[in-house]
């Protein structure tokens, strides 16, 4: 079933290049024909015309020669075509925006066009074009169609100079918890605007004496409170506990990812999600000698391309024109920003480290050494250590969900290697509010501690706690019943878990977070006599963080692959040109058989035929007005690209090659314009003909002109 249905995609990829084929208008249709099948004899049938040029493709060795004349810029072009679904020149543009001007990009897409590389397919209402391999082609071109032509790794400078990572501090479970512990003890240490106020500025290097610009802790900060695991109330944050709970229970990559692509902005749970997943696949792409930037944005792009098509994107689906920022809409923009934007908090969070710089100059990033090693699980128990002064030391190999369980009663007190915290009567109250007593504490330090635990420890806390009892504050939600209902309200499976304390005979504290959690559990109680509570106001409820998992070995590389011998590209070529100097030409036949050979649209001696030679001039140079003139004015009736080029200091906004439409031509008594339709701009210049280097007309399509 499955052989027959790539039998019929394989039918279908035919027809499509038939039908490419057959609408051609008739200048270019048998222009193509003469090319490449000879004179074409008059009364004629397109489709047995169409049969001979696919003979003249299927011969073994006519795709031998086709293939051996591949460059390396060919070979990109057609990997991107064969990988990226419904490719446009658009896309083709912004995706290799970093790599060729639009200009060299077209001149490629029409050159393969021509040698019979690819052709173009309509959309269902004929306004887009997307490009495709040639079918009868595509089967001898996947040896080398290899997913890392496109994510190419970069030739480093020098491969023995390693650059140090700047920010050499990494996130691990005891620096996330000594952070959870600062806040949880300390709830005004920031200003309104995020910054630390001048108390904590004061002792921060203190507490962390390995970060050397406090910046890096109120960049966590951030990532923590656009994750809702820090709420900002007016002046002080509050710790979420329980939202701090599900974090935990997350792999630690998981977590450190969340914190990283957080810290620009706050989220939705989807695009969070989806953000995580392309950070994920990213980091797992990577090949172990790096990525430049701009071939990091071509993963993302690839990624997204790749995840979109099993149905699921990362932007939707108005947004996947393209990752570079060459677009003109605003959508596609925003997708360039939003990784943009993950890239370099992959960066500052140490997950990307730049570790050398390719020919360029430019950076070349890979995977942090200390992120992959932090991806192994903390399982030991036995971390801490309690001296007589209740000074406690934990040790790394703890994950952040166990040491949550004990950093409730402990205050901050230095973080390096080891989390160093004490027990005070001011971090055991604050547990005692979140329902911790002295058997509890107790419990989790036996748990964890490697001794037994100082008996004046127990002692203390015991005191603290019979303190904490002897006068309480509440806030909170208040039930009131009377006499008889008591009974019911204590024995309820809903409500009696609830109870916090019985402030009265009748009158119960409950422990309800919210109103929303408040009505729910009376629904549940099924008591019918409690009506609704008293203002309530509703309040959105997050949702518990969701694993992910990258999407592993995305990409097929290919690593022994098939290349094109260069050798026999060169004696090819050469015998082609030898056999042309022995032909009887004029001038012009010579130089426009020749070009055809160095295009590499000639492949056969049989192909050099001067009847085929249709004299034109396509370019003009410096003084030659009147040629501008007539290169122009047949670009316009032709409806070809034109490229005019200027000197540095009569560059039209900075740009000494300007490729566009002609549309028409006016005069003064000085000079002569030229109104010009700039791609990919889209938009209308007037340009100088006098002050133009050279005026150069592109083909517009197979063999126009």
């Amino acid at each position: 079933m499955i052989e027959r249905s790539n039998k019929n995609i394989q039918a279908q990829k035919v027809l499509d290049w038939r039908e490419y084929l057959s609408i051609m208008d008739n200048q270019q249709f048998f222009s193509l024909m003469h090319l490449y099948i000879g004179e074409v004899k008059t009364p004629y049938n397109k489709q047995n015309l169409i049969e001979q040029l696919s003979s003249f493709i299927r011969k073994e060795e006519n795709q031998n020669l086709i293939f051996n004349l591949l460059s390396e810029n060919d070979i990109l072009i057609l990997s991107a075509i064969h990988f990226i679904p419904n490719i446009t020149q658009e896309k083709l543009s912004s995706f290799f925006s970093g790599t060729f001007n639009f200009a060299t990009l077209y001149e490629i897409l029409l050159n393969l066009e021509e040698r019979l590389l690819i052709f173009k397919k309509f959309d269902a209402d004929h306004k887009t074009n997307y490009y495709k391999i040639n079918p009868l082609l595509e089967k001898k071109l996947l040896s080398i169609l290899n997913i890392s032509n496109l994510l190419q790794t970069p030739e480093t400078k020098d491969s023995s100079t390693i650059i140090e990572n700047t920010n050499k501090f990494q996130l691990t479970p005891l620096f996330l918890a000594s952070i959870y512990s600062l806040i949880n003890l300390n709830p005004d240490l920031c200003k309104l605007d995020g910054t630390f106020k001048k108390k904590i500025e004061n002792s921060i290097c203190n507490i962390f004496p390995s970060i050397a610009d406090s910046k890096f802790l109120i960049q966590i900060i951030t990532s923590l409170k656009n994750l809702s695991l820090v709420i900002q109330n007016d002046n002080y944050l509050e710790i979420n506990h329980e939202r701090w709970k599900s974090f935990s229970n997350l792999t630690f990559t998981e977590q450190y990812i969340y914190l990283a692509i957080s810290h620009n902005a706050k989220l939705t749970q989807n695009d969070l999600q989806k953000k995580a997943i392309l950070l994920s696949t990213i980091i797992d792409n990577i090949s172990e000698s790096g990525f430049t930037k701009n071939t990091l944005y071509k993963c993302a792009y690839l990624i997204n391309e790749k995840l979109s098509n099993d149905n699921f994107s990362f932007t939707t689906s108005s947004r996947l024109s393209s990752i570079l920022n060459r677009e003109t809409n605003q959508t596609s923009k925003s997708f360039t920003d939003d990784v943009s934007s993950i890239i370099n908090d992959a960066i500052n969070f140490g997950i990307l480290i730049h570790f050398s710089q390719d020919i360029n100059n430019e950076p070349i990033y890979k995977v942090s050494k200390n992120f992959c090693d932090l991806q192994t699980s903390f399982n030991s128990e036995k971390v801490l250590t309690i001296d007589s002064g209740f000074n406690v030391s934990i040790l790394p190999e703890i994950n952040l969900s166990s040491v949550l369980e004990i950093i409730n009663f402990m205050e901050l007190k230095r973080f390096d290697t080891i989390l160093q915290m004490e027990i005070t009567k001011k971090s055991c109250i604050k547990s005692f509010d979140l329902k911790e007593t002295p058997e509890t504490i107790c419990a989790k330090l036996e748990k964890y501690c490697n001794h037994q635990l100082p008996q004046n420890l127990i002692i203390s806390i015991e005191d603290w706690y019979e303190n904490y009892l002897s006068a309480q504050i509440y806030h909170g939600y208040v039930l009131k019943v009377s006499e008889a209902k008591k009974i019911l309200i204590e024995n309820n499976p809903e409500i009696a878990p609830h109870i916090k304390t019985i402030l009265a005979p009748g009158i119960y504290l409950l422990d309800f977070t919210d109103s929303e959690q408040a009505q729910n559990v009376i629904e549940k109680s099924q008591l019918d006599f409690i009506g609704n509570v008293r203002n309530t106001q509703n309040q959105i409820s997050l949702l518990p963080f969701q694993k992910f998992s990258c999407v592993k070995n995305l990409f097929e590389l290919i690593q022994n692959q098939e290349n094109p011998n260069l050798q026999i590209k060169n004696e090819l070529i050469q015998e082609l040109k030898n056999h042309l100097s022995t032909m009887e030409l004029t001038k012009e036949q010579y130089e426009d058989l020749l070009n055809r050979i160095n295009r590499k649209i000639v492949i056969t001696k049989t192909q050099l035929r001067k009847e085929t030679v249709k004299v034109e001039k396509i370019e003009a140079f410096g003084m030659d007005f009147s040629g501008k003139i007539h290169v122009i004015e047949n670009a316009i009736s032709s409806k070809s690209f034109i490229e005019i080029s200027y000197e540095a200091n009569n560059l039209p906004e900075g740009k000494q090659v300007i490729l566009g439409t002609p549309i028409s031509l006016s005069k003064d008594i000085n000079d002569t314009y030229v109104e010009i339709l700039v791609e990919p701009e889209k938009t209308q210049k007037t340009l100088s003909l006098a002050s133009a280097l050279s005026v150069k007309k592109i083909r517009g399509a197979i063999l126009n002109g």
